[in-house]
């Protein structure tokens, strides 16, 4: 039984770490996306 909640702990334990890794590529893209939509604008204005 322990060997169970052990497996259970570890996959919760990858799946943590691979939702940060996604959270994290979510964050770039929207980062990259405001740096896109701010570029077409600072071009204007000069």
């Amino acid at each position: 039984k322990l060997a169970l909640v052990w497996k259970t702990s570890l996959k919760i334990q990858d799946a943590a770490s691979y939702w940060d890794i996604y959270r994290g590529d979510l964050v770039a893209m929207e980062f990259l996306r405001d740096e896109m939509d701010s570029v077409p604008i600072s071009c204007q204005l000069s």
